[in-house]
C-alpha cells in the first residue's frame, strides 16, 4: 500500500511539473496570445450575461426587520420542522389556508404577498425581466458554441496529456473565466407553513421560468387598466412577440448591421428605441434588434443609427459565395410622423421622381437603375440585390424619409462595395438614393 502511494506521488509531481514548463514555454505564450482577442469577446459576453442575471422582478416581501427567538418551554419539544423553517426575502411564513390557496393561484398570491402590485409599472419590469432571462437562455448556447469552437480550433497545437488530463487547467490558463449554466437565476417564491407544535409543514414553491413569465404577463396584462397606451396599441413584450421582431428585423442588429448570416454565434436582443424609463412603449414600432455589444452600449439612451458604413473592405460576400447579409432601416420614426413627413414634403418634387423612377424600371429583367426610390410606393418592400456598374464602386444611402433626404438627415450610407450585395427595405416611406449600381428585387 505504502509504495502504491509513493508511486501515485511520484506520478503526480511529474505530472504538476510537465504542466508547468508547458505553460512557461514559448509555444503556450504564443498561442495565448493568438487567441487573446476571441477569449476576451468570450469573457465579455459572460459578463453581459451575468449583469442579465441580475435584473429583478421587483420589491419582494416587505423587510420587517431582523429578530431573534426562544423557546424556553419546559417541555422537552424536538420541533423539527421549525428549525427547518426557511427565513428569506422570498419566503413568506403563513397559514395552512393560505399555503394552499398559493398553489390554485399562484400569481394572484404572488402580487398579494409580495408587494408585486398588479399596475402598469410590475408590468413593463416584468416584460424587460422576461426579455433579459431569454437573452440569457439563448447567450448560454452561443457561449457554450463560442468556446467550444475556440478550444476546438486548437485541438492540433495542444499536447495530448493535457488534452487528456489537464483540459479543465488549460482553459483557465488560456484565459477563459468560469462560466454558469445553471438557471439558478429564475426568481423563486415560497409559500410555507409551519404547524405551531412544528411536526407539520407544507410549502408551496413559484419558479419563475420564462414560461412562468410569459404567463404572468399575460395575467397582469388583463388587471393592468394602461395609462400610457392607447386600447389596442401596446404590444406584450413576450416570447412570441421577441422572435416575430427578430424574423421581422432579419436577424440583424440595426446599428452595427451585423447577422446571424455573417456570425452565427451572435447573440440578438430586443431594444426599446425609445426607453420604457423615458416614456417609449412595448410597440413594435418602438422595438428593434441589435446585437448585445450595441446594446450594452446605448444602455437607456435613445437610439442613434451610425450615420456612415465604409465597406471598402467587404464585410458582407457576394451571393455566388452562398453568404448574404441584411440592411435593413432602422425604426426611428412612428407611422405617424412618417406621414407627416410625407404629407409636408415638396409633394412636386416627390412626384417628379416617383414618375423618373416608374419609367427607369426594366419589367423585363426586373432590374431598377440607379436613381432614386421611395420605399412603399414606387419601390416594393423586399429584398434586393446590388450589382455595382462596371469599373464603377456602387454608393447608397437610406433615409427615414422624403423630407429628410430634403434636408440630407439622418441619412445611412453604404459606399465602396464593387461585389454584389444583399439589402433588405422592410420600412414603408424611407427614401433611397442609390448611385452606380443597380438592384434587382428577389
Amino acid at each position: 500500500m505504502g509504495i502504491l502511494l509513493l508511486i501515485l506521488v511520484f506520478l503526480w509531481i511529474c505530472w504538476k511539473v510537465y504542466e508547468c514548463s508547458y505553460y512557461r514555454s514559448d509555444k503556450f505564450i504564443a498561442l495565448k496570445n493568438r487567441t487573446q482577442k476571441y477569449v476576451n469577446d468570450c469573457n465579455d459576453l459572460n459578463h453581459h450575461i451575468e449583469n442579465l442575471k441580475n435584473t429583478h422582478l421587483g420589491t419582494n416581501q416587505l423587510d420587517y426587520g431582523n429578530s431573534s427567538y426562544h423557546d424556553n418551554s419546559s417541555w422537552n419539544y424536538k420541533r423539527p420542522e421549525l428549525k427547518r423553517q426557511k427565513k428569506a426575502i422570498n419566503v413568506y411564513n403563513c397559514s395552512r389556508s393560505v399555503c394552499d390557496n398559493a398553489r390554485k393561484q399562484p400569481f394572484k398570491y404572488i402580487c398579494k404577498y409580495f408587494n408585486l402590485k398588479p399596475c402598469e409599472e410590475t408590468l413593463n419590469n416584468v416584460e424587460t425581466v422576461l426579455n433579459n432571462f431569454e437573452s440569457v437562455e439563448r447567450g448560454k448556447v452561443v457561449l457554450r458554441n463560442e468556446k467550444t469552437e475556440i478550444l476546438g480550433s486548437l485541438r492540433n497545437d495542444i499536447p495530448s496529456l493535457i488534452k487528456l488530463i489537464g483540459k479543465r487547467n488549460f482553459e483557465k490558463k488560456i484565459g477563459f473565466e468560469p462560466i454558469d449554466f445553471s438557471t439558478t437565476y429564475f426568481p423563486s417564491y415560497i409559500f410555507q407553513y409551519t404547524s405551531s407544535g412544528g411536526y407539520a409543514s407544507t410549502q408551496c414553491d413559484i419558479l419563475m421560468d420564462i414560461n412562468n413569465l410569459n404567463r404572468f404577463i399575460f395575467y397582469l396584462s388583463e388587471v393592468v387598466k394602461f395609462k400610457k397606451s392607447v386600447a389596442g396599441q401596446r404590444a406584450l413584450m413576450t416570447s412570441g412577440l421577441r422572435q416575430k421582431i427578430l424574423a421581422r428585423d432579419n436577424y440583424t442588429c440595426k446599428l452595427c448591421g451585423i447577422s446571424v448570416r455573417q456570425e452565427p454565434n451572435l447573440l440578438l436582443e430586443i431594444d426599446h428605441i425609445i426607453p420604457i424609463s423615458k416614456g417609449g412603449l412595448t410597440t413594435e414600432s418602438n422595438l428593434q434588434t441589435l446585437c448585445w455589444k450595441c446594446n450594452r452600449k446605448k444602455g437607456a439612451k435613445f437610439s442613434t443609427p451610425s450615420t456612415k458604413k465604409d465597406l471598402s473592405t467587404p464585410v458582407l460576400q457576394s451571393p455566388a459565395a452562398n453568404v448574404v447579409s441584411s440592411i435593413s432601416v432602422p425604426t426611428v420614426l412612428s407611422p405617424s410622423q412618417v406621414q407627416t413627413d410625407i404629407i409636408a414634403a415638396d409633394s412636386s418634387n416627390a412626384s417628379t421622381t416617383i414618375k423618373e423612377s416608374q419609367t427607369m424600371y426594366n419589367k423585363e429583367k426586373g432590374i431598377y437603375p440607379a436613381g432614386q426610390y421611395l420605399v412603399g410606393r414606387d419601390l416594393p418592400l423586399g429584398g434586393y440585390i446590388l450589382t455595382s456598374r462596371k469599373d464603377k464602386t456602387g454608393y447608397i444611402q437610406l433615409y427615414p424619409s422624403y423630407e429628410k433626404f430634403k434636408k440630407e438627415e439622418d441619412a445611412i450610407t453604404y459606399e465602396n462595395f464593387t461585389e454584389d450585395y444583399h439589402i433588405s427595405l422592410m420600412e414603408e416611406n424611407t427614401y433611397l438614393v442609390v448611385d452606380n449600381a443597380d438592384i434587382q428585387k428577389i
